[in-house]
């Protein structure tokens, strides 16, 4: 689907930024290869989730941003 893997990479960031600072790095990129997914295309294209307004893409970022504030 057209979007899907910035999706991912977007909830990759997202995930990321729940651990530890000196853990983020590592931890984005243990996902992407679990995944299958380039690193170096994570960094160019989680922002273009982050900033789309495709409708499917809003509200996977609406969803994901729930989650979060229901995991505390």
């Amino acid at each position: 689907r057209e979007g899907e893997n910035n999706r991912v990479y977007y909830f990759i960031n997202v995930a990321g930024n729940l651990v530890q600072a000196d853990l983020k790095l590592n931890r984005r990129k243990n996902i992407c290869q679990h995944l299958g997914l380039s690193h170096k295309a994570y960094n160019s294209k989680y922002k273009e989730a982050e900033d789309s307004e495709n409708p499917r893409t809003v509200a996977f970022r609406e969803k994901i941003e729930e989650l979060i504030e229901n995991f505390d």
